[in-house]
């Protein structure tokens, strides 16, 4: 019997996870479904596809009773779970704590996004990225008087607040490399803050009634056009993986046509429309999102190139095996290994890659003006 594709099979198994179909065309061989599951590690989606993993081996049981892939999945599957209840409650402490300090706070990305999903304990969880209200003078000195401070970049400072959880205290959200778009996405957060400082997060429970989770996320609209932010610089940066865009996926599921409406015109006025028909064509071809969800038409070049990144690196760009990150090398030699791979993606965004390496300068002055640790 021939076999699929193995990216195809993975489509199907995003799919099915998302019920957006029922089965394979082709049920994945014995030999196919451990390359699975280190294709779901590589994107971090181990824990998401676990139930379609559930749902087809149902429908076609394996010969072997447990094979070790099976046991992985599982394994880490519940290890996800542990690891996101341990970070729900350290965002409402850490939530908590700021809030003692009378600073309003809000839970970007992870822990919030997840509240989105069918079961938000599946989710792959990073760390907690905390934008904080306040001046950035007023923010870094809060922090310095409680708490260990680590790298210090234009948008966050690292702050060691638990041993156990990694933790960036953001005083904006998310930029743009080019100064003019940049000026205006900060106008855009500006405007938004009131509505995300005070929108408390919900998680439905099993009586379906609404658990307050004790912090504050963004709303959707305000979502729509810093998550896509997000997946643009880290495309720029390192890469990007499948789980930013799946986090996309259900933003967009849970999103009214007016708010998507009105993150487009904000993302227009970015030069961030054609990024998101790149977004719209892998969610339309890879993940089966309907035409009636999508933010705009899809971009058949541009999410060509996308998806290839997607592929190459893995999530953050961890699993590139030519021109990655190296443990040995220094700032120079990183950033001119990040501007190289940047310059290949001119031609399909010219308003964003010309900006990044005047944008790379005037940050290492920046950063060396106030005295911050250059790595």
């Amino acid at each position: 019997m021939t076999e699929a594709p193995i990216g195809k099979l993975f489509f199907e198994l995003i799919q099915i996870a998302l019920h957006r179909r029922e089965d394979f065309e082709c049920p994945p061989s014995a030999r196919q479904w451990p390359i699975l599951y280190r294709l779901a590690v590589k994107q971090a989606l181990v824990g998401v596809l676990y139930p379609a993993v559930e749902r087809t081996l149902s429908l076609h049981p394996l010969q072997e009773r447990r094979p070790q892939w099976l046991i992985d999945w599982v394994g880490s599957r519940m290890g996800i779970e542990h690891e996101n209840e341990r970070l729900n409650g350290r965002a409402r402490d850490i939530t908590e704590l700021f809030t003692s300090l009378g600073v309003r706070s809000c839970v970007l990305k992870g822990q919030g996004v997840a509240l989105l999903y069918p079961d938000p304990l599946l989710r792959q969880p990073g760390d907690i990225d905390l934008w904080v209200e306040g001046k950035r003078a007023d923010t870094e000195r809060l922090l310095r008087q409680r708490w260990k401070v680590g790298e210090e970049v234009y948008h966050h400072f690292d702050v060691e607040i638990y041993d156990d959880t990694e933790t960036e205290i953001h005083v904006i959200p998310s930029w743009l490399y080019n100064p003019f778009a940049n000026a205006r996405m900060q106008r855009f957060y500006h405007q938004q803050a009131e509505h995300q400082f005070t929108h408390a997060a919900q998680r439905l429970a099993g009586d379906g009634a609404c658990d307050a989770m004790g912090f504050n996320v963004p709303t959707l609209v305000f979502n729509l056009v810093f998550s896509l932010s997000h997946i643009w610089h880290h495309f720029f940066d390192e890469g990007v993986g499948f789980r930013q865009l799946m986090d996309y996926y259900y933003l967009l599921m849970h999103s009214t046509e007016e708010e998507r409406v009105e993150a487009m015109k904000v993302l227009r006025s970015l030069n961030m429309a054609g990024f998101a028909g790149a977004v719209m064509f892998i969610l339309e071809r890879g993940f089966g999102l309907d035409e009636e969800h999508r933010l705009c038409p899809s971009d058949c070049w541009r999410g060509g190139i996308l998806l290839e990144e997607i592929a190459t690196g893995g999530n953050f760009g961890q699993y590139r095996s030519k021109g990655g990150a190296s443990a040995t090398e220094g700032p120079l030699r990183r950033g001119w290994r990040k501007t190289r791979r940047q310059l290949r993606f001119l031609r399909a965004f010219p308003c964003e890659v010309p900006w990044i390496p005047l944008w790379k300068c005037w940050h290492y002055l920046w950063r060396r003006h106030h005295g911050y640790h250059i790595h």
